[in-house]
């Protein structure tokens, strides 16, 4: 299974690469995924060639998503609704 998630965002990269034209200046991994060595340096070996992979390491997605929750609780902004 794990095998298989790996090969799945590989696949994800270069679709996206080639969505962009194989104009991507660098793959950033940030948040809980850029502290797992084995996944960094699987993106690395198989994803490299696209562009630089560069690492920043955090977990302030919690922290965003309550920021941006806030914003609209407060009534500065108004949320999307998708449909």
């Amino acid at each position: 299974m794990k095998n298989l998630l790996l090969f799945l965002l590989a696949c994800s990269l270069g679709a996206a690469a080639a969505a962009l034209s194989g104009k991507v200046q660098a793959i950033l991994l940030t948040g809980g995924i850029a502290y797992n060595e084995p996944v960094v340096a699987y993106i690395r070996e198989h994803c490299g060639f696209i562009a630089p992979v560069e690492v920043y390491p955090g977990e302030n997605e919690l922290e965003a998503l309550v920021i941006n929750a806030l914003v609209v609780l407060r009534g500065t902004v108004t949320p999307k609704v998708y449909k």
